[in-house]
């Protein structure tokens, strides 16, 4: 039983992306399948007949998920760069991301640069699936339901920072006055 735990806690490098390593678990894997399997399922046979199909729909609609997580958290690294902070990875989690910096922002204006951009990301992405359902307003059929579902699934990223039950993308100084003290206060 170690032994799997230790395997799933593993990363793999998927590629790099302006010299940012980008990486994720291995429980992607089991998490992708898992939730390729589902979607598949959840496809009705009045829609799409055929069982490749559905697995072949259900894992690109998993994957344009995950494809979004990745956008979230390189917007962080994107404007974390031009401000200046070197970006030690994104790592990718089967339900969120991580844009990891090698240190804290210098003021709480470039923090809060830094934290919007992921959920302005997740906005867009929301937005350019808005605009496919309202272009596809004449179809009543699957394709409508699927661009207003994928509308609402990468806007609640955008307001969830893509972690569900967990933080949301602000900065520290903005959690209450235990998050403002001074990194040199002693703290």
């Amino acid at each position: 039983m170690d032994r799997l735990l230790k395997f799933f806690k593993q990363q793999l490098t998927l590629t790099h992306i302006y010299r940012i390593p980008v990486r994720i678990d291995y429980s992607w894997f089991l998490v992708f399948v898992a939730l390729t399997w589902l979607s598949a399922i959840s496809i009705p046979n009045s829609l799409v007949e055929n069982y490749v199909a559905k697995f072949i729909l259900g894992g690109s609609a998993i994957l344009i998920f995950f494809v979004s997580i990745f956008l979230h958290e390189f917007a962080h690294a994107f404007i974390a760069r031009r401000e200046g902070i070197e970006v030690l990875e994104i790592l990718l989690h089967p339900f969120g991301g991580l844009a990891r910096l090698r240190r804290e922002p210098d003021t709480p204006q470039a923090e809060f640069r830094i934290a919007i951009a992921g959920p302005i990301a997740s906005f867009l992405i929301a937005f350019i699936f808005l605009g496919l359902w309202k272009a596809d307003s004449g179809n009543t059929g699957h394709h409508r339901s699927a661009h207003r579902q994928n509308t609402w699934q990468y806007l609640s990223p955008g307001l969830t920072g893509n972690r569900p039950a967990s933080t949301l993308s602000v900065p520290r100084r903005l959690c209450g006055p235990s998050s403002q003290r001074s990194r040199n206060d002693g703290s």
